[in-house]
């Protein structure tokens, strides 16, 4: 699989926080086979001690995760000052109206709902690197 990311261009660090794990870490490979530095972890604490100990560029962070919710670790990264991280929601549930514009009230970037396509992946990691312009509604 070739990278998505300019050849010149250093490897996005992202952090997957999915509690299936098998989502997560089947993602994170992915990552990592476009060329990106990509670590899986299961909760949003975790996700939470990640922004200190490897320094992400981007967040692909569930919805729905236990010891916090996606929204809540949005709004930490956020007031910890990390303007710099991409934060990419993952949902796979339906939503309600007006419930994309309250997550990205939250502080997301953008809104994917599951299960994700190759092609909202590239355009969150192209809006991280710079190459898009983004904080419309995101890759849906």
């Amino acid at each position: 699989m070739q990278s998505v990311l300019p050849q010149n261009e250093q490897r996005l660090r992202v952090v997957v926080a999915d509690d299936n794990v098998d989502n997560a870490t089947t993602l994170a490979a992915l990552l990592q086979n476009l060329g990106c530095d990509a670590v899986a972890v299961h909760d949003g604490a975790s996700a939470l001690l990640m922004l200190t100990t490897y320094d992400p560029q981007v967040f692909f962070l569930d919805l729905d995760m236990p010891l916090a919710r996606g929204t809540d670790v949005a709004r930490q990264v956020r007031a910890a000052g990390a303007a710099h991280c991409y934060l990419a929601c993952m949902t796979g549930r339906a939503m309600a109206e007006g419930e994309a514009q309250d997550i990205l009230s939250a502080g997301f970037d953008a809104v994917l709902i599951k299960p994700l396509e190759l092609e909202q992946i590239a355009t969150v990691l192209a809006r991280a690197a710079g190459q898009q312009p983004d904080r419309a509604q995101g890759p849906r």
